[in-house]
Formats: C-alpha cells, sequence, structure tokens
C-alpha cells in the first residue's frame, strides 16, 4: 500500500483529524471503548452509523481490529463497512443488543459485511468505493482513531497528503504485504 508516513509537528494527530478530505478506503488496525466511546473516532472517520459526521469523507472502511476489553460488545464494529470473522464471533449477542436497547440505537447492533482475512476485507473495501478503480484508490491505514502519528497511505492519496505540510514520508512506497495466512504482514506501531 505505498508510504509511510509521520505527522510533523502539530500534525493531524494534534487535531484529531486525517490529512486528506476524501478518502476512497480507511483500514483500521484497532478499535475499543478505550480509544472511543463507539470503538472509533467518529469525528476522525467521518462517519457515525446514521451518516457522515462533516469531517473526512469515507468511502469504505474496513477494520481488522478486534478488542480485548469489548467483553462481547459488539458495538464498536458497526460504523465499518467490513469486518473480520474473529471480531464478529466473539459478539455477545446479549450483552450487545441490551446496550443498544438502552441507548436507543437499535442500529448500534448491525454487522457488516464479514471476511475471514484482512485481504478479503480490503478487497471487499476497495470494489465497495463509490467511484473508483482499484489503481486510483485513495487508501490510508491507521493503528486507531487516538494515535494518528503513523499512517500508511497509497500512491493516490501521497500526494494528497504530503501537500498539506503535516506528514513526511518515513519510509518508501511499498507494496502491500500479506502473510500466508492472509492477514497484514505488518502490524501498525
Amino acid at each position: 500500500m505505498g508510504s509511510r508516513a509521520r505527522a510533523a509537528g502539530d500534525g493531524p494527530r494534534a487535531y484529531g483529524r486525517l490529512p486528506l478530505d476524501t478518502i476512497d478506503v480507511l483500514v483500521l488496525d484497532f478499535i475499543g471503548k478505550d480509544i472511543s466511546g463507539l470503538g472509533m473516532d467518529s469525528n476522525v472517520v467521518g462517519r457515525y452509523y446514521t451518516g457522515p459526521t462533516g469531517a473526512a469523507r469515507v468511502s469504505s472502511e474496513s477494520s481488522s481490529a478486534t478488542d480485548r476489553r469489548d467483553r462481547g460488545q459488539c458495538r464498536r464494529h458497526r460504523m465499518a463497512d467490513v469486518v473480520l470473522r474473529r471480531a464478529v464471533e466473539k459478539m455477545d449477542a446479549h450483552k450487545t443488543y441490551m446496550n443498544c436497547i438502552t441507548a436507543k440505537t437499535p442500529e448500534g447492533a448491525r454487522v457488516a459485511l464479514t471476511v475471514d482475512t484482512d485481504r478479503q476485507a480490503l478487497s471487499i473495501a476497495i470494489a465497495s468505493a463509490i467511484k473508483v478503480e482499484p489503481p486510483e484508490a485513495r487508501i490510508v491505514r491507521i493503528r486507531d482513531t487516538k494515535h494518528l502519528e503513523l499512517l500508511y497511505v497509497s500512491e493516490p492519496a501521497l500526494a494528497a497528503v504530503l501537500a498539506t505540510g503535516q506528514c513526511e514520508i518515513v519510509r518508501p512506497l511499498a507494496a502491500i504485504e500479506f502473510g500466508t495466512d492472509g492477514m497484514f504482514a505488518a502490524a501498525m506501531e
């Protein structure tokens, strides 16, 4: 997926924003209650399960995340378009439903497209992106919405990220690497 960039000084991390206004695919490696009450900060990803928030416009979102602290609450995955099966299988339906009913948000119990590997999740997220061909997809991968100091960006997104003056390249462009199990070979720090 391209280059690894680091936010410089008071870059996007200081404001809780991604360095692009439009992202075709956003990949989050981790979500959870310790990051945001919703598992991911809706102001960073630009969406809430009821619609856009006005921040970065993300066409499709993939979460390869699981959260050990959720204890079966799967409300955290509802804002993603694609999630990994291992996360969904940890869901305690009763806890999730009760939480959503108490919060008067039954839509929070919806489960996204569910796949087995990061490779499948990324492929589906790219295919789901609106009006974009895979080679032109502006892809951003972050650890989580609380830690925006390091991000991976695809080549089509690189020039726009650098033009902000908030990021610098810390590793040159390279192809996305997957292990034999279809999972990302490199974890976000």
